[in-house]
């Protein structure tokens, strides 16, 4: 672990770095003069004059960085955290949900904060904003007009079977129904339920594996793939070598999906069975199921929901389609809808990094004009660098998207579309300089003479304050506004290409539209495409069943990394 401990004996201050645990202070003995041991207790008591109050708690291995070689054990109530250390670490997803559910504000109670920090501040008596000639309206905020664009419709398949046509659901209040089959699946042979734990399995944790067991079959039939309804059962211990053996073991036997459920077996073991995905060009697709997951969702209701979302991530997993959403259909021009459209995702993580968290970069495209399937890149930067916000080698990785576009499709795409999203207001022109000009490069050494593809960059940006209310004035409350609402006017650049759209459904909480800004555009789109094909994008993520607050585009790349 790397904190600083700040360690006070004989009034002298010392800093060292916690290394490991040991047994109680009650327990733990010191050698001295070479031969005689005395416990911490008694030590501290005799050598030291103090009285050890909780000779239960263990003892903590420290040591000084200087000298790693060199450790001491020392009582654990003796031991303090130095003071203004960060934890670099990632919150967990229960931290996550704790901070969003005490940092929930009501649209009405944002309104009202928003409006009692105006009037506290009095910003128009201010000094320094008179200087700028900067006022600010303090009766109220600004009114500014809106309009909400058209929902797209969503396709399945009939679950009927005398119906062999397509079935279309309404986005309703920014989500829709999966009641029908997905689009596009294919027949499973053979799979596999594998539960993955250090310790032998328990009735209970034997039961909820076989549950889910039997729930799989049921939501397969339900969602059209064609299956073998039994399944291979297998219950391991959570040792790499003994995964790996029966993972070959589960391949020999012509195994398509293993299903790995996970208990408490630890990163190593969910990194090294993650590491086996790149066994789905075998035809093994491994897909990982946290048991925590299968406690909380133990009702019949709750499970369906569970597996459903689960098999709505698989499907595509293994090549499949679950729903279409006609993203080309949202342009109003008849030429436009004619071409070939390619949709790129590029996002940079940690921009403010450091040599310990190096920045992760993903780049994603499509593999068809759709938006439902996508292909990914990583890209992790060397520690012994602290890179600049552009990407290296992108050439490389848009080449290579480009080739599984071609290899999907048998063509190229005529049009490309980048969502890049991680860029500061100040690195518009770098980032133009440096990665336009690599798209094109990756085009010229893939199309040769050909013509080559039209290009729209658009950056996306969250990290920003702006929020819009509707009022209702039967209730006199501040409401957010709906799925679908964009705004272009009034607080946007006067001779730039940028808009806010709020596209998703915010329940509860006050709902942050998303920023864009068009920074290169040959392709000739008007306002109106580039809104309705954005908001249309946010239709197309596989995992869920209502609109995201990015397109799918941008919302893959981080789900990538994750």
């Amino acid at each position: 672990m790397f904190l600083w401990f700040v360690i006070s004996l004989s009034n002298k201050i010392c800093q060292y770095r916690l290394k490991s645990f040991g047994c109680p202070a009650s327990e733990h003995k010191y050698t001295i003069n070479g031969s005689k041991q005395i416990t911490a207790v008694d030590y501290f008591r005799d050598k030291l004059n103090i009285r050890l109050c909780n000779p239960h708690l263990p003892v903590v291995e420290v040591y000084n960085p200087n000298d790693e070689n060199q450790s001491y054990f020392l009582p654990i109530e003796l031991v303090n955290v130095d003071k203004g250390q960060t934890n670099l670490q990632s919150l967990t997803t229960a931290q996550h949900a704790k901070i969003e559910k005490k940092t929930v504000v009501s649209p009405e109670e944002r309104y009202k904060m928003i409006r009692h920090i105006d009037n506290e501040r009095e910003f128009n008596q201010d000094l320094y904003l008179k200087e700028f000639g900067i006022t600010v309206n303090a009766d109220e905020m600004i009114m500014l007009p809106a309009r909400i664009l058209p929902r797209p419709k969503i396709k399945y398949k009939s679950s009927h079977d005398d119906l062999d046509g397509n079935v279309i659901e309404r986005v309703q209040i920014g989500k829709w129904c999966l009641n029908n089959r997905f689009d596009k699946t294919y027949e499973i042979r053979t799979w596999a339920v594998v539960f993955v734990s250090p310790h032998e399995p328990n009735d209970h944790q034997i039961g909820l594996t076989r549950k889910i067991a039997q729930k799989i079959p049921e939501a397969m039939l339900k969602y059209g793939i064609r299956f073998n309804p039994s399944s291979i059962e297998k219950f391991i211990a959570a040792e790499e070598e003994k995964i790996l053996v029966h993972t070959i073991e589960l391949r020999k036997r012509k195994c398509e999906i293993i299903f790995y459920i996970l208990h408490q077996a630890g990163y190593c073991i969910y990194y090294m069975i993650k590491c086996f995905e790149y066994w789905k060009k075998l035809g093994i697709v491994i897909r990982c199921i946290d048991f925590k997951h299968l406690e909380s969702n133990n009702t019949s209701s709750k499970m369906n929901q569970y597996v459903r979302n689960l098999f709505g991530i698989f499907n595509t997993t293994a090549d499949g389609v679950n729903q279409f959403v006609s993203s080309i259909q949202s342009l109003t021009s008849p030429l436009v809808q004619r071409d070939i459209f390619m949709f790129f995702g590029i996002v940079c993580t940690n921009r403010t990094c450091s040599r310990e968290r190096p920045p992760i970069v993903t780049i994603i495209g499509s593999k068809d004009s759709t938006g439902t399937k996508y292909a990914d890149r990583v890209q992790f930067s060397p520690q012994e660098k602290i890179p600049l916000e552009f990407i290296n080698d992108l050439h490389i990785y848009v080449r290579e998207l480009l080739c599984e576009f071609s290899n999907y499709n048998s063509y190229l795409p005529n049009k490309l579309i980048l969502y890049r999203a991680g860029v500061d207001d100040g690195s518009f022109e770098k980032i133009l300089d440096n990665e336009l000009p690599a798209i094109r490069r990756a085009c010229q050494e893939l199309y040769g003479h050909n013509p080559l593809p039209k290009i729209c960059f658009i950056v996306v940006k969250n990290d920003h304050n702006t929020c819009f209310f509707t009022f209702d004035e039967q209730s006199n409350q501040a409401n957010n506004v709906q799925p679908g609402t964009v705004i272009d006017t009034d607080i946007v650049l006067r001779n730039g290409f940028d808009f806010y759209l709020n596209s998703h459904t915010t329940i509860p909480g006050t709902s942050q539209p998303t920023f864009y800004q068009v920074l290169y555009d040959d392709i000739g789109f008007t306002s109106d495409d580039i809104q309705q094909l954005t908001y249309y994008l946010c239709h197309t993520d596989v995992r869920c069943t209502n609109v995201i607050h990015v397109p799918a585009p941008i919302h893959c790349p981080g789900q990538t990394i994750r």
